[in-house]
């Protein structure tokens, strides 16, 4: 199974990364980090992964921040995409309002918990 990862600091959360899949999956994740939104050359493989994983806060020398790659995302695919949010930022209930996102996403906020992270791959349905 492919999870994509927009995640401009990879380095600091692989490990728990590499933890949940070697735990819980047997080794049988396959995840592709892309640090910039721009990273990935064409959108549309999006739909080769089973999740999205998106950081907020992605570099100053990315094309878009987190919530602008989200949007893209939405208006690129009819279906919803999988994605859950990964942030070091405190979220209102209504982010995903002010933010003009279709859906309110699952959040992990950072520095990640391997429970947690391991409860939303769950509720994602990544079993």
């Amino acid at each position: 199974m492919k999870i994509a990862i927009f995640e401009n600091e990879f380095d600091t959360v692989e490990v728990a990364f590499k933890y949940l899949n070697k735990k819980y999956y047997n080794n049988t994740l396959e995840f592709n980090n892309f640090p910039r939104s721009d990273s990935l050359d064409d959108l549309k493989k999006i739909d080769e992964y089973s999740l999205v994983i998106v950081d907020l806060d992605l570099s100053t020398n990315s094309e878009l921040d987190g919530f602008g790659l989200i949007r893209k995302i939405e208006n690129q695919f009819t279906n919803p995409v999988k994605i859950l949010i990964l942030t070091g930022q405190s979220l209102s209930n209504n982010y995903y309002i002010a933010n003009d996102l279709q859906y309110n996403y699952p959040i992990l906020e950072k520095p990640i918990n391997y429970n947690k992270l391991h409860d939303k791959f769950i509720e994602l349905g990544i079993k």
